[in-house]
């Protein structure tokens, strides 16, 4: 909770901040839905030795690419916990199997 709150309140208000600030074109095209990225771009288009370079269409690639990554990731690992949780719980009938319950 310190760390939440001392990260909260270092950051400006948003209305100070007009650097990098997205134009509403920008935003309606990031909620506009369509498939994952499952590519990324080529290692030798990012920059990836300077650190102070500008964003790139590249990098915003990147991104996505990890981002949907991990997502796909996130829910293979729900579904199967799920599942999991199901199979432990035996029959719907509310009597559970003596191979599932008690957990092992």
């Amino acid at each position: 909770m310190l760390f939440a709150a001392a990260s909260l309140t270092s950051l400006p208000p948003a209305i100070d901040v007009v650097a990098d600030r997205a134009t509403p074109t920008e935003v309606v095209s990031r909620f506009v839905p369509r498939l994952p990225r499952l590519s990324s771009p080529p290692i030798d288009a990012l920059p990836i030795h300077d650190k102070e370079a500008p964003r790139t269409d590249e990098d915003r690639a990147w991104s996505e690419f990890n981002h949907h990554i991990s997502g796909i990731f996130v829910l293979t690992m729900g579904s199967w916990g799920c599942w999991r949780a199901a199979a432990r719980a035996g029959p719907a009938t509310g009597r559970s199997s003596s191979s599932a319950w008690p957990p092992s």
